[in-house]
């Protein structure tokens, strides 16, 4: 199958491209970095979906803005920053796996798999399991 992840320079894209491969699975991955021989791509700019030439049986949007020290939502700035990644550009990838006839489309987060209250600053490589509905 191939698989495209959106987020895959983070903990867990890299892990899950790595997974993915090791068992003989095609992955590409995007990020706004573009790092791990991933494509670069701001998932908050829908005209950049364009240089996508990669049509993946499954999307898995790995992609989010995280909560940090000392910056909370007081801050307009990081608000906004937290809007554009983890909605609009959540909305841009849905929309694009609909023009592309992409039906199966897999959400994951740091924020999902990190069990509530969050610590701050939140890091990836956090190792708290979660519980509750949420998971």
């Amino acid at each position: 199958m191939k698989y495209l992840i959106f987020g895959g320079s983070g903990f867990i894209g890299s892990a899950l491209k790595t997974y993915l491969q090791d068992r003989g699975e095609e992955v590409l991955t995007i990020s706004r970095s573009g790092k791990n021989d991933g494509l670069a791509i701001d998932i908050t700019r829908p005209s950049e979906f364009e240089n996508i030439e990669f049509i993946p049986d499954v999307i898995v949007n790995c992609a989010s803005r995280l909560p940090q020290g000392g910056i909370n939502s007081t801050d307009p700035t990081f608000v906004n920053e937290l809007f554009s990644t983890n909605v609009l550009g959540g909305v841009n990838i849905c929309k694009w796996a609909v023009e592309q006839r992409v039906s199966n489309l897999l959400n994951l987060s740091t924020l999902a798999v990190v069990n509530k209250p969050w610590p701050n600053p939140l890091q990836e490589t956090s190792v708290q399991l979660p519980t509750g509905q949420h998971t």
